[in-house]
């Protein structure tokens, strides 16, 4: 079963900021979050672990230098992902990316 994919508020509005400066944000953001639901660790999404302040979080590339952080979570007995906010790898680093 493929996970679930939650996005929260924080992260609609990393999205949104992310067309402002990529007008093909939304669909590079879509083609990563469906490939994320397939295979997390899909070789063309570079995932790779985070550590320091984003310690327990991973990044994926979505493509033209769009970076998605998430997290691998359980939600209501199930897996899922818990996509916390996307932008440029500096935007994303920067980034107060809070845990629920």
């Amino acid at each position: 079963m493929k996970p679930l994919l939650l996005g929260p508020y924080a992260f609609l509005a990393a999205a949104r900021r992310a067309r402002k400066r990529c007008p093909r944000a939304p669909a590079l953001i879509a083609e990563a979050a469906r490939r994320l639901r397939v295979d997390p660790y899909d070789p063309v999404l570079e995932t790779h672990h985070l550590g320091g302040r984003l310690e327990g979080s991973w990044a994926a590339r979505a493509g033209e230098g769009l970076w998605l952080v998430f997290r691998l979570v359980e939600h209501q007995g199930s897996e899922a992902i818990l996509l916390e906010t996307v932008g440029e790898h500096v935007d994303t680093v920067d980034a107060q990316v809070s845990v629920y």
